[in-house]
């Protein structure tokens, strides 16, 4: 699933102290489904110039939100 920017933006994330700045007509993902490892994710990441900045997971380990950032 994607969103798509209707005009420029910015957009705060409280609790992380980050702005992000979106342009008109950018697309942004907000869902992938599927199974997938905290140790695969890291690992694609690395291999696409990203690290894992923040794993959120529920009680049971069954889903999982990742934050992550370009090094």
């Amino acid at each position: 699933m994607r969103l798509v920017a209707r005009q420029a933006m910015e957009v705060k994330v409280p609790g992380i102290d980050r702005v992000i700045r979106f342009v008109e007509g950018e697309h942004l993902r907000t869902e992938i489904s599927a199974k997938f490892t905290r140790p695969r994710v890291e690992a694609e990441l690395i291999a696409s110039g990203f690290v894992l900045d923040t794993w959120w997971t529920d009680s049971e380990n069954r889903f999982a939100l990742s934050l992550a950032r370009a090094v």
